[in-house]
């Protein structure tokens, strides 16, 4: 069946006798509001079917993981604008003010309940907030340097804020509020048991900031990394090169069934968490010996050599792979095995058709479903190569 790629004009029309939501369709942050599980599963395969129309060699039956239709995410930015606290609009330049979001974990959104009550007296600012697999609550204060230097002055507000028994990062610098007595301190940035990672077939905790990139739900992430398991496990490999690591969600999950890991990312932050993780686990203790770091700009070109043996696993950021598509095409030995992970079907068909003029074909896809209700999804992609 052919399904429009404008589901906005679609779902406006349809009855929303499913998911229910009052701030459906003002609030831009779903779209399938009132619709079938079943159909937004076939809207978004039959979307990543067209997409893929430039590729030489097409898939025709794509692959569907789901961890739900609803209640996953475990991270959610919000905009706090002259007094509101909530979402862009969809359809004019304001913030909807949320009240009950489905997007949200049932921990998440008793943190954001209880959140919502403090009124911040600035004009304008973003606020993530974050829970933890162990309950953990946080936010994520990204406001301008004014701002924050008068609500350090204010007090108060930070104070009530700190009362919720939350960690607070302010800043892009992700410093983290201490109390000092009286005085409301900025401290040096904290990493925490914020997400779950996997490592021996079974959940294993990830430190990471509250600013920190990582997948918005734990519950979809673990069915994303099963898939990896298998497939990294199906071709027998020892060997493993990663692109964008990040905090290490993918690496951890990897590193039981490989000897040895060459990590390739430019955020020295991340890598930090990554190795906190690895030095305050006991499981993990003997798994760091396995992994040779290399932190750089990879999205420059570079000089890099790849072995055949080595499967390659990729997970760019929204820009795709940019340089390190040249690390790849120039390297005398291509690895044969290559995952590809990516929240951009645009940038990943871009670097599909480039994977595919050296010599690699798309094997499998599919669809991670870790963004209900939304138009937005996830795509892993295993590619073989083939030869020029």
């Amino acid at each position: 069946m052919f399904l429009p790629l404008d589901f906005t004009k679609v779902l406006l029309q349809d009855d929303m006798s499913k998911i229910s939501c009052d701030h459906f369709p003002q609030c831009s942050g779903c779209q399938f509001i009132g619709q079938e599980e079943s159909y937004q599963k076939e809207s978004k395969l039959a979307l990543l079917s067209s997409l893929m129309s430039p590729f030489k060699y097409p898939l025709k039956n794509l692959g569907w993981i789901s961890a739900g239709p609803a209640y996953l995410r475990d991270r959610l930015d919000f905009i706090w604008d002259n007094g509101t606290f909530g979402l862009y609009s969809h359809t004019e330049k304001k913030i909807i003010a949320i009240d009950f979001c489905h997007q949200l974990s049932p921990a998440l959104n008793a943190w954001f309940q209880e959140f919502k009550k403090i009124q911040w007296p600035i004009k304008k600012g973003s606020i993530r907030l974050r829970v933890g697999p162990t309950g953990l609550k946080g936010v994520w204060l990204d406001f301008a340097n004014l701002d924050i230097k008068a609500l350090l002055e204010e007090n108060l507000i930070l104070t009530q804020l700190l009362e919720t028994q939350a960690i607070v990062e302010i800043g892009q610098k992700r410093k983290i509020l201490k109390r000092e007595g009286r005085l409301l301190k900025l401290k040096d940035p904290e990493a925490n048991l914020w997400f779950e990672s996997r490592f021996n077939k079974k959940p294993h905790p990830l430190f990471c900031h509250i600013a920190s990139f990582t997948q918005p739900s734990m519950k979809a992430n673990q069915l994303i990394l099963q898939q990896i398991e298998k497939w990294v496990m199906a071709r027998g490999v020892k060997k493993a090169a990663e692109f964008g690591a990040g905090v290490g969600n993918i690496s951890l999950a990897v590193l039981n069934y490989i000897d040895h890991l060459r990590i390739f990312e430019n955020d020295s932050l991340s890598l930090e968490c990554l190795h906190q993780t690895l030095d305050q686990s006991q499981e993990l203790k003997n798994q760091k010996q396995k992994i040779s770091f290399h932190i750089d700009d990879h999205q420059q070109k570079n000089n890099l050599a790849f072995e055949s043996d080595e499967i390659l696993i990729l997970n760019p950021p929204r820009s795709g792979l940019k340089g390190f598509l040249e690390s790849i095409e120039s390297s005398e030995h291509k690895p044969e095995n290559l995952i590809y992970m990516s929240c951009s079907p645009e940038t990943w068909i871009k670097d599909g058709v480039a994977l595919e003029s050296m010599g690699y074909r798309l094997n499998e896809a599919l669809i991670a479903d870790q963004f209900p209700q939304t138009k937005h999804f996830e795509i892993l992609s295993r590619w073989l190569f083939q030869g020029n």
